[in-house]
């Protein structure tokens, strides 16, 4: 049986938020973290990792996204905030 672990708190950091709004896109179109990593071209753990905030999105990652889910830029401009740091103060 699979762990369910808990979504990140999206307001502690724009990393945070990338990571929850990831694994919140995945469970709306019904992937699993398998399926979302071929998307991107990642494996399964990877995909984990991402979601978990123990490792970043890079462009092609979210790029990839915005392609299949039909998102315009959404994923790469959240990237781009977290890089600027655009965090609660």
């Amino acid at each position: 049986m699979p762990i369910v672990r808990e979504p990140l708190d999206p307001k502690i950091s724009m990393w945070y938020f990338l990571a929850f709004y990831l694994r919140l896109w995945r469970e709306k179109m019904g992937l699993s973290l398998t399926q979302c990593g071929e998307i991107m071209g990642v494996t399964r753990g990877t995909v984990s990792s991402f979601e978990a905030g123990r490792r970043r999105l890079q462009d092609d990652h979210v790029r990839a996204l915005d392609r299949h889910f039909g998102t315009g830029l959404l994923f790469q401009l959240l990237v781009w905030f977290a890089r600027m740091d655009h965090g609660p103060s």
